[in-house]
């Protein structure tokens, strides 16, 4: 019987009114709670396509443009603990003895479209990581050191500071420091040459 009233109102078959009224209808519809039963997803398993589901979101959640979205945001809206450090780390003076871009420090800007460091120097190879509150918990710890490993892997020297720590600033600022002048000795022996 359902069949049948559904073969009867086919939309290409009603006139113009009708079509309008048969779309709000089915706009009016409860959403298809199991998408693997749609017809355009041409999947054999629910398993399939939980796992296909699965990926989209993911991918959805790292992709390029969402993570230039995220940097922006936090550049426009910055932590308090971020703020403290960049207040402190500006009058900073590091000097830098190359004028290129690569050696200028980047505040919160994406990182191969993957991560957001709070400071990321890609000359000098180095990470600053102000951590606030919020990486207290065991689930933002576990990021954390996944997000060491990722960049200690590429040669980077990541430093951590605690918001409000003072002294974990000035061994931060002593740390980039020596940092600088090591590979300013590496990079004006290499240009000498």
């Amino acid at each position: 019987m359902k069949r049948y009233v559904r073969n009867i109102i086919q939309e290409d078959s009603q006139p113009p009114e009708r079509q309008l009224l048969i779309k709000e209808m089915k706009a009016l519809q409860k959403p298809n709670k199991r998408p693997w039963l749609e017809k355009d997803i041409p999947v054999r398993s629910k398993r399939a396509a939980r796992a296909r589901i699965k990926k989209a979101k993911l991918k959805e959640r790292r992709s390029p443009n969402l993570i230039e979205y995220y940097a922006k945001q936090l550049e426009e809206d910055l932590p308090a603990s971020e703020r403290w450090f960049r207040d402190m780390y500006l009058k900073e003076e590091i000097v830098r003895t190359f004028s290129e871009d690569l050696f200028k420090d980047r505040f919160n800007k994406s990182f191969n479209k993957i991560y957001i460091p709070d400071v990321c120097n890609i000359g000098y190879k180095y990470i600053i990581e102000v951590d606030g509150s919020i990486h207290n918990t065991p689930e933002q710890k576990y990021k954390d050191l996944k997000k060491d490993y990722y960049f200690e892997k590429r040669g980077y020297l990541v430093i951590r500071v605690k918001y409000g720590d003072n002294a974990g600033y000035s061994t931060c600022v002593s740390k980039v420091k020596a940092r600088v002048l090591e590979i300013d000795i590496i990079e004006q022996s290499r240009r000498s040459t």
